[in-house]
């Protein structure tokens, strides 16, 4: 599958996202790559890999897993927080927890 006949609409070469795969300490942010059907996830500012000096992660079986990735939120579009990719995926902090207290208790 290429680039333009991606599975989810905002699913696209160069595409910001934020990123958590099992084994991250953090979420990432940086852009999805597609190669001659092969994609990766390139970490930084730049999708342009001769100025980012990151070495891009491949994403085997993205065509398949991809789904799993957006639903769990491991796969956010955009360029979100370490805490809005956390609300997402349902993991609360503490101080996330005592916000959500204040915030409803008023």
């Amino acid at each position: 599958m290429s680039a333009k006949q991606s599975f989810h609409p905002w699913i696209s070469n160069n595409a910001k996202v934020t990123i958590n795969l099992t084994g991250m300490t953090a979420p990432k942010r940086g852009y999805l790559q597609c190669d001659s059907g092969h994609w990766s996830f390139l970490p930084g500012k730049s999708p342009d890999t001769t100025t980012n000096r990151n070495a891009p992660i491949p994403l085997e079986n993205f065509i398949s897993n991809g789904g799993n990735l957006i639903e769990s939120a491991q796969l956010i579009p955009g360029w979100v927080t370490k805490a809005q990719a956390a609300e997402k995926r349902g993991i609360f902090t503490a101080q996330t927890q005592a916000v959500r207290r204040i915030v409803f208790a008023k």
